[in-house]
């Protein structure tokens, strides 16, 4: 028998009483460029996955590169750095994780 909160007893909660995230909330979507920071890791379709190492951005014009990695599963650096505009970069279609999950 299970208790009720608040009468002197403790609830028991098995794990098919856990919260589940609505259907509609997107963990992966495509990156845009409000989501470009330094440290964020990226992947493309095949699950390449890339680290964001640095972003430059010239305001007055509009434009900017980044500035990346591919990683490997313990996001260790695995190929020299890349560097794109920001328009190919975002091109390219890679994918994000939303906050809190992972690619």
């Amino acid at each position: 028998m299970m208790h009720q909160p608040g009468n002197g007893t403790v609830a028991r909660h098995s794990s098919s009483n856990q919260i589940m995230s609505p259907k509609t909330e997107a963990t992966i979507r495509k990156a845009t460029q409000p989501d470009l920071q330094v440290g964020l890791i990226c992947a493309d379709g095949n699950g390449n996955r890339i680290r964001i190492d640095r972003i430059d951005m010239d305001a007055a014009r509009d434009i900017g590169t980044v500035a990346y990695h591919f990683v490997n599963d313990e996001l260790r650096v695995q190929e020299g750095i890349q560097e794109r505009s920001i328009d190919q970069f975002l091109k390219q279609g890679w994918y994000t994780a939303a906050p809190g999950r992972s690619l």
